[in-house]
């Protein structure tokens, strides 16, 4: 059934030149990342923000 390689079908070509889709996107350099603002997240922002942590919450 699969012996043969399959020669039709969608090519397998790269379909991406490389650049990104999406224009030019910056990079965000932080020290922590909370996924989710409800109030676990929330306090846990809070209390790393009061030992000088810098975070982004999600």
């Amino acid at each position: 059934m699969f012996d043969q390689p399959q020669t039709d079908g969608v090519s397998a070509e790269p379909v991406s030149n490389g650049q990104n889709p999406h224009g030019d996107l910056n990079t965000l350099e932080t020290d922590l990342l909370i996924v989710g603002t409800g109030p676990a997240g929330a306090s846990l922002a809070c209390f790393l923000a009061s030992h000088g942590l810098k975070g982004v919450m999600i």
